[in-house]
């Protein structure tokens, strides 16, 4: 009955085998993002200043069942205004990868408002861009004039 089946539905058969395949792999991809783990582990600044005079450290760290992660690239994106100095760093032996935000600078038009930076890990899919992710909120204020 299932010989039938398959030799008179062959392409859908075909196109079934293909489709389990692909949700399969997809499903791999999230089952791995979800074993790593991205982390803020410092900010170098208490106060953020929308200054673009004052860079900003940010260091996160990354792990995959609780032990660091060397060698993976991730990549940071801030939104809401400001440059990240390097949008992709490379993670080091400890498992921490170190951007440098630089804050745009506030005037009139554009206010000193909270940033979001954005970081992935680029390094933990294999087929499809299932990423870990973190996103950190820093609240600039604007810098008072001595």
């Amino acid at each position: 009955m299932l010989k039938a089946f398959i030799k008179n539905h062959k392409k859908l058969f075909v196109c079934a085998v293909v489709v389990l395949v692909i949700a399969a792999l997809f499903g791999m991809d999230i089952i791995i993002s979800k074993t790593y783990t991205l982390k803020l582990e410092s900010i170098s600044e208490e106060v953020v200043y929308a200054d673009n005079k004052i860079p900003v450290t940010v260091q996160i760290s990354l792990t995959q069942f609780g032990k660091p992660i060397a060698g993976h690239s991730l990549y940071a994106v801030a939104e809401g205004g400001g440059r990240m100095k390097a949008n992709r760093v490379m993670t080091d032996e400890n498992g921490i990868a170190e951007f440098i935000y630089v804050p745009y600078t506030a005037n009139r038009f554009m206010p000193a408002a909270p940033v979001t930076i954005k970081v992935i890990d680029e390094s933990n899919s294999l087929v499809f861009e299932v990423n870990a992710t973190v996103s950190v909120t820093l609240e600039l204020v604007e810098k008072e004039d001595a």
